[in-house]
């Protein structure tokens, strides 16, 4: 079971409590392996291209495209 953040939403998703993310992303630390993947599916799902996502994440598009089709977590 994942963790959330208990408050009204965040840039990813409006509120905490109908979020589609299992684990709450702005509480993941960017040290953590699972941060750029979790992020840059958030971004997808609003609708950012993977160009902006990788300049978002100050990643390369290659990274963006395999975070993005690695359905692993």
């Amino acid at each position: 079971m994942g963790t959330r953040t208990i408050k009204t939403g965040c840039k990813y998703h409006d509120d905490c409590f109908t979020c589609p993310f299992e684990d709450c992303i702005e509480g993941i630390q960017s040290g953590n392996a699972l941060f750029g993947k979790i992020k840059a599916q958030a971004l997808v799902k609003q609708g950012y291209s993977q160009a902006q996502i990788a300049m978002e994440l100050n990643k390369s598009r290659g990274t963006i495209k395999r975070y993005l089709s690695d359905n692993s977590n």
